[in-house]
């Protein structure tokens, strides 16, 4: 497609064939709860992305299955402070491999990341100068994988690190904290709190 106004998103969800399914405009996620998923392999649909206030609630790959890299920069909040959950459940057909479902943009925004669902949510942008995640259980991740970025050796993809020691910055409750190929360090001051299921580091 090659319009310009950009996309709406009031209600339900999208389904996305190509890379270029939105045009060039900006993808406004208004709705309180809602999806982005794609029909066949996305490698990058560059469109800029503003998800809401009131946008709580975020699902990515659950219709279509497919792996889908969104890499248009993302506007996590704005002047407020946001909870919103992204869950993750796609699967490539036949069952049994995860295709991630990746931000590799820049986020901009605070507040708090909940990770649900069995399938792997990537954050692959430098998002240290930009993303606030840096409160108490600020990053929960409590079923499937949240993967990070580790090119740079550090947590970037979570955005800058607490300028103090948060013993409980990120939650481990039934999911995975991973790191891409290359190993990553975290901040120490980003502390890791095990909840009652546990969690794994990889």
């Amino acid at each position: 497609n090659t319009f310009t106004g950009g996309v709406d998103l009031q209600a339900g969800g999208l389904i996305l064939g190509t890379n270029t399914s939105l045009g060039s405009g900006i993808l406004n996620v208004s709705a309180p709860t809602a999806s982005i998923s794609a029909s066949a392999t996305l490698s990058g649909a560059t469109n800029t992305i503003t998800l809401a206030n009131s946008n709580t609630s975020l699902t990515l790959g659950n219709f279509g299955g497919a792996a889908m890299t969104l890499s248009g920069p993302v506007t996590w909040s704005s002047g407020a402070t946001v909870s919103r959950t992204i869950t993750v459940n796609a699967a490539a057909a036949g069952g049994g491999t995860f295709n991630a479902q990746t931000l590799s943009g820049a986020i901009t925004g605070s507040g708090t990341l909940v990770k649900q669902g069995v399938g792997i949510l990537a954050l692959t942008g430098l998002n240290a100068c930009s993303f606030n995640l840096t409160g108490a259980q600020a990053i929960q991740i409590l079923n499937g994988t949240l993967q990070i970025n580790g090119a740079s050796s550090n947590d970037a993809a979570l955005g800058f690190a607490p300028g103090a020691v948060v013993s409980n910055n990120i939650v481990l409750n039934g999911g995975v904290l991973s790191d891409t190929t290359t190993a990553a360090t975290l901040n120490p001051s980003r502390g890791i709190s095990l909840g009652a299921t546990g969690g794994v580091l990889e």
